[in-house]
């Protein structure tokens, strides 16, 4: 049976437990601060603002609806 080449997972805690026999490439998808994974760190307080200034310009303007 091969060994896996690079492992990428959901989050860093399922990472956590799959350490033992994990190759040298493993990333997350939902990097969390200080869960030691490289990965990619999704930015949800930023996402989440842009939302509300998207919902507040859209009251402004009296606009209804999807954008």
């Amino acid at each position: 049976m091969r060994k896996a080449d690079a492992v990428v997972a959901s989050n860093g805690k399922l990472l956590d437990d799959l350490r033992e026999g994990l190759p040298e490439l493993a990333v997350t998808l939902a990097r969390e601060p200080g869960d030691g994974w490289p990965g990619v760190v999704q930015g949800y307080d930023v996402i989440a603002g842009h939302a509300v200034d998207l919902v507040v310009a859209q009251l402004q303007r009296n606009e209804r609806g999807l954008p």
